[in-house]
């Protein structure tokens, strides 16, 4: 007699409508570019992309609804040993009913939060457990929405305030959302709750200057021609730029001036001076009293200093013009990293 052994598989198919959203950031010197998120009436912002949602239970009737539960006020964003809680503002959802071709129904009793309906989509913001003011409605059996994302707010201040002085790199942040809605079989209504992922990508910039040192000596050491009734003068100023540099750092004259850039001495007499960056993309800035270059650069990517020197020089220029006594003058760079 033979015994046959049968094994029996029982395969139980769980279906998910998990739905999740990736937005990313680029956050250079304090500007926030959004590369795949749109601002909404209010100010507030969705993902570009819309999440499909497939396998919902057909209806002809249902109402959307906000979180099921708090959503969270900050998300951790990292990048190695460093963690940035940064605060963010989740107010709710817009559902995209596709081509469902729905229509406002019945108000619906105890809802809450602001609603819109700009068909095909449908707005709702408020606290957890917020219905939709009206119920959707339909002429047949169909999903309720094809596709959901999430409304949310990051002020450039707490971008600013929290990425402040923060290593360059990519953050990396995740929180959990809740997600609800109701909807119709017949005459009974059914809650459908889902939680997913909403994660945000912000690629970090920093460009900042913390302090400018100048070190070298004010007094121009001046060099009498030997045959030639003429006098010359020249210092240095050794600049150093500290912070973070992305792209170099800008060397300004003061708008304003008002007059050329001479020495002044007795009796007004004046000595026109030249002002060069020995290390900039434009060397001269003054030639001879007279502005040629009111900006320049001096070039370093993704350092922590940048060094540079000043040149400030006159002559030859005839003595016998000039009255005996000192010269002097002051004038105003301004530092700027380049973005």
């Amino acid at each position: 007699m033979k015994k046959v052994n049968l094994l029996l598989m029982s395969l139980l198919l769980v279906g998910s409508n998990a739905w999740s959203s990736t937005v990313n950031l680029d956050f250079t010197a304090g500007v926030a570019r959004w590369d795949n998120a749109t601002v909404i009436s209010g100010g507030d912002l969705v993902p570009s992309n819309w999440t499909q949602t497939p396998g919902l239970t057909p209806t002809d009737k249902w109402i959307p609804g906000t979180f099921a539960s708090p959503p969270p006020t900050s998300i951790v964003m990292s990048l190695g040993g460093t963690d940035i809680n940064l605060p963010i503002h989740f107010s709710g959802f817009e559902y995209n009913t596709g081509s469902a071709a729905a229509s406002l129904g019945a108000s619906v009793s105890g809802s809450c939060g602001t609603s819109e309906w700009n068909p095909p989509i449908a707005s709702i913001q408020g606290e957890s457990n917020c219905l939709f003011t009206n119920t959707l409605t339909t002429s047949a059996l169909v999903s309720p929405y094809a596709s959901i994302r999430p409304i949310f707010s990051i002020t450039d201040a707490d971008l600013t305030r929290f990425f402040d002085l923060q290593p360059k790199g990519i953050y990396h942040g995740s929180v959990s959302l809740s997600q609800f809605y109701k909807y119709y079989l017949g005459e009974n209504m059914t809650q459908f709750t889902d939680s997913q992922a909403f994660e945000l990508v912000i690629d970090h910039t920093p460009t900042y200057l913390t302090s400018v040192t100048l070190s070298g000596d004010s007094a121009m050491a001046t060099v009498y021609g030997s045959s030639t009734n003429d006098v010359s003068a020249k210092t240095s100023f050794d600049v150093t730029a500290t912070g973070y540099f992305s792209n170099g750092i800008n060397v300004n004259l003061k708008a304003s001036r008002g007059r050329d850039y001479e020495l002044i001495g007795p009796s007004q007499a004046k000595i026109p001076y030249t002002i060069k960056c020995t290390e900039c993309s434009n060397v001269l800035l003054v030639e001879n009293g007279t502005v040629k270059n009111p900006s320049s650069k001096v070039s370093g990517a993704d350092v922590n200093s940048i060094n540079f020197k000043i040149d400030v020089e006159f002559g030859p220029v005839d003595l016998d013009p000039l009255t005996v006594g000192s010269y002097s003058d002051t004038f105003t760079l301004i530092f700027e990293p380049d973005v």
